[in-house]
């Protein structure tokens, strides 16, 4: 092998991915005053399209909101070769050969680039399954500053070359698929990043009761919100009050409370809305403001949206 050609072919590739991710992260940036609330459902997305090969794996996940950062963690599925490889070189692992049918919504692709809208610096942390059936501990940095295809394509081998040096052999028994052993944690350096961060929470808690209740395998969702001293837990037990009520329960430091979701769902379409629950009455809840169209989780955007 001539190692300089070798040299010269790496950056090239890298070069060729800094060119795609700056010209979308500019793209996002025009964008950013309707997408501050995505980077939340993103990750959730890609917690849920990680146990597409588990039907029975039930998801569980925490936020926790500091001055200076934000970290999701879930318990979903390892990561797999392709789902690294989608990280660091931004390629959707959704992506499939020409007549291979995938179940996932997306996971790495242009979706998981809009929480970069959140911060350009990613700490991230997981479990990896290799080709060989060999589990792996893994904890490496994503930096995704530098405006220039020049700023950012050393930083794409390097994200590489931190993610090859952290990874830890582990014994499959040391491994427990319910722990939360995957970690997006987004550094929040400006008053601006740490505004899209609460916009984002703001949003995910409005709405996480209508995916819980489209979504059953969602068991639980934590936010802890030390900025403002408050700590929400969302609980999906698939409580059924009658044929087509859910139950979803929400407790906020320590006092509960239920949430009711009226919900009916076809063989291609699911409609539900949030009621009001007056002695042995239910009411609908006003849906203005809210998005009116849900694929799996809230299209935002189509708040305005009517049926005709």
């Amino acid at each position: 092998m001539i190692q300089s050609l070798e040299e010269g072919r790496k950056e090239d590739g890298n070069r060729s991915i800094a060119d795609k991710i700056i010209k979308r992260l500019h793209d996002l940036d025009k964008t950013i005053e309707h997408n501050q609330g995505r980077w939340a459902w993103e990750l959730l997305q890609n917690a849920k399209d990680s146990t597409v090969s588990d039907e029975n794996h039930e998801i569980s996940v925490q936020i926790i909101l500091d001055n200076n950062q934000v970290e999701f963690k879930h318990n979903g599925i390892h990561f797999t070769e392709k789902d690294i490889r989608g990280l660091i070189n931004q390629i959707s692992s959704k992506e499939v050969e020409e007549n291979e049918q995938t179940r996932k919504t997306g996971r790495f692709g242009t979706g998981f680039l809009t929480t970069h809208l959140l911060s350009r610096v990613i700490q991230i942390r997981g479990v990896l399954k290799s080709e060989n059936e060999q589990f792996y501990r893994f904890k490496f940095p994503l930096d995704r500053t530098g405006k220039t295809m020049r700023e950012l394509a050393p930083k794409i081998e390097t994200a590489w070359s931190k993610f090859h040096n952290s990874v830890l052999e582990v014994n499959h028994n040391d491994y427990n698929i319910n722990e939360f052993n995957t970690s997006f944690c987004y550094s929040l350096i400006t008053s601006e990043q740490q505004e899209v961060a609460k916009t984002g929470i703001d949003e995910f808690t409005k709405l996480l009761p209508y995916v819980l209740a489209f979504i059953p395998k969602i068991k639980s969702i934590q936010i802890i919100d030390n900025t403002r001293d408050t700590d929400v837990l969302f609980l999906n037990n698939n409580n059924r009050l009658d044929e087509f009520i859910t139950l979803i329960e929400r407790i906020e430091n320590n006092i509960k409370s239920n949430i009711y979701i009226l919900n009916y769902s076809g063989d291609k379409s699911s409609i539900a809305c949030e009621l009001e629950k007056e002695n042995d009455k239910y009411f609908f809840k006003n849906l203005e403001n809210l998005p009116k169209l849900f694929c799996d989780f809230p299209l935002i955007g189509l708040k305005i949206f009517t049926f005709q």
